[in-house]
């Protein structure tokens, strides 16, 4: 017996991050949008932005230290800059 499948789809109307913490000085998350989704990372000296679109990916890194507010408007600024350059 094939099990069932179940799909799904959501509208984001308004961007949103959700940042965790990995283990002591370390946060992982996801920034939202409708432009699509940036992967993030920081430790105790960095962080670093992954996004792709149109099958590129697009990374940003930077020895610079945020709270998890910075780096979800850092994300926001890096997705929409990268739509913004067609």
């Amino acid at each position: 017996m094939k099990a069932p499948t179940y799909n799904f789809n959501f509208l984001i109307g308004k961007p949103y991050a959700v940042i965790n913490f990995i283990e002591v000085g370390i946060r992982e998350g996801s920034y939202y949008s409708h432009h699509g989704i940036v992967e993030i990372y920081a430790d105790e000296s960095h962080y670093s932005l992954r996004c792709i679109k149109d099958g590129r990916l697009y990374v940003r890194s930077q020895h610079v230290i945020f709270t998890d507010i910075g780096l979800a408007r850092k994300a926001g600024e890096f997705i929409r800059e990268i739509y913004s350059d067609n």
